[in-house]
C-alpha cells in the first residue's frame, strides 16, 4: 500500500518514482512477459500496454533494454514496486521507484526513471502528470488521429471504466500540455519535465483517494480464495 503523501505528492522536479499505468495480463514467464521470476507469475499482473505489440520496443522493462534507452535495469534497480490500483483483466495504475549502487550504498536513480525509452514519457511523477499524459493519448484515440498504439487503448479504457465527474475532467484538461501534445505541436524539448506544474484540488485528491480504496491491488492468494 502506498502512503498518502506519496498517492497525493506535489508536482516536483525532485520527485523520484513515477506512477504509470499498465495492462494487466495473467502472466506466464517466458510465454508473454521475459522470464525474470518474478513472484506474481501465473497471477493477473502488470506489464507495459506494449508488451507484445509492435510497440513493444518502445518500452525498457526488466533485464530487457529499449533501443532508445540509454540505461538497463534488473531487479536490483527497482527500490519500490506498488500496485496503487487493480482493474484487472484491464489495467493497473503503479507506482515503481529505481535506485543504483554506489560504493556508499543505493541512491536514487531518476535519471533511469527518465532515460531515452519512449515509455519513460508515458508515466508522471506525480499522479496529475500522469493523469494529464493519460488524457493526452486518450485524445489521439479518436478523429483526427485515429490512434491505435496500445497507450490510446489503454488510456481510453481508464477514463470510460472510472467515468470521472466533469469537474474532473475540466481540471485535468486545464492542466499544461505533457508530452504527447507537446510533440504533436513539434516542441523539440517535448521529453522536458514542467517547471511548477499545477498541483490537484482537494477534489481531485479526494476522487483518486476513492478510486484506491474502491480497487485495492487483489494478490493471487486472495484471488483464488474468492472463487
Amino acid at each position: 500500500m502506498l502512503e498518502m503523501d506519496t498517492l497525493l505528492r506535489q508536482p516536483s522536479l525532485d520527485n523520484c518514482g513515477f506512477f504509470s499505468i499498465q495492462k494487466s495480463q495473467l502472466l506466464v514467464a517466458g510465454v508473454n512477459a521475459p522470464d525474470v521470476a518474478r513472484c506474481d507469475n501465473l497471477s493477473y499482473a502488470p506489464i507495459w500496454p506494449t508488451v507484445n505489440t509492435e510497440y513493444e520496443h518502445e518500452a525498457s522493462m526488466l533485464n530487457k533494454k529499449s533501443p532508445y534507452s540509454q540505461y538497463e535495469f534488473t531487479f536490483a534497480n527497482v527500490k519500490r514496486f506498488v500496485n496503487i490500483i487493480d482493474m484487472s483483466p484491464d489495467l493497473f495504475i503503479t507506482y515503481v521507484e529505481l535506485q543504483e549502487m554506489t560504493p556508499q550504498g543505493p541512491v536514487p536513480a531518476r535519471h533511469m526513471e527518465d532515460d531515452g525509452a519512449c515509455s519513460a514519457i508515458w508515466h508522471g511523477h506525480s499522479m496529475p502528470e500522469l493523469l494529464k499524459n493519460l488524457r493526452e493519448w486518450q485524445a489521439v484515440a479518436v478523429e483526427p488521429f485515429n490512434s491505435t498504439h496500445p497507450m490510446s487503448i489503454i488510456s481510453s479504457k481508464f477514463f470510460e471504466l472510472l467515468n470521472p465527474a466533469q469537474e474532473i475532467l475540466e481540471e485535468i484538461d486545464a492542466m499544461p500540455d505533457m508530452h504527447l501534445a507537446r510533440f504533436l505541436r513539434g516542441d523539440e524539448n517535448h521529453r522536458q519535465h514542467i517547471v511548477d506544474f499545477p498541483h490537484m484540488s482537494q477534489a481531485m485528491m479526494d476522487w483518486i483517494v476513492e478510486v484506491t480504496e474502491q480497487y485495492p491491488y487483489i494478490d493471487t492468494a486472495a484471488r483464488i480464495s474468492s472463487l
